[in-house]
């Protein structure tokens, strides 16, 4: 099992430590530019590197990130929140998310029909 770094001195080391452990340059290369072909891993390592002028752009950043979250690496993504002041945060498990926002979707409207029925009583009074 390989080891990965857990404290990173910038973020090309932290999003080179992703990408190792999601199987390295040739495997996430064509995920995030799938037409590249085989120049995608060359290009993700330019990158990567700061001394090169290649760089991702936000949305790009933005998948590399899920992919390391659906690896289970996160020290990128706490890079990020120890760099910018934030609070470091779990994963949010999909199918958690799903049942949470359905959860979330019946308290709605349950409460939308309680006030339709408050609605329709006032207007009674009213007429």
């Amino acid at each position: 099992m390989h080891q990965f770094e857990l404290v990173h001195d910038d973020i090309f080391s932290a999003l080179r430590g992703l990408v190792s452990a999601c199987g390295g340059s040739k495997v996430i290369g064509p995920q995030i530019w799938p037409g590249k072909g085989e120049k995608s891993a060359a290009w993700l390592d330019d990158c990567l590197n700061i001394d090169r002028a290649a760089k991702l752009d936000p949305q790009e950043l933005i998948l590399l990130l899920k992919l390391g979250r659906d690896r289970g690496f996160h020290s990128a993504k706490h890079f990020l929140d120890d760099e910018t002041h934030y609070e470091r945060s779990a994963p949010i498990d999909p199918e958690d998310q799903r049942a949470k926002l359905q959860r979330e979707y019946i308290e709605a409207v349950s409460r939308l029909e309680q006030l339709t029925r408050a609605l329709n009583t006032t207007l009674k009074a009213v007429r």
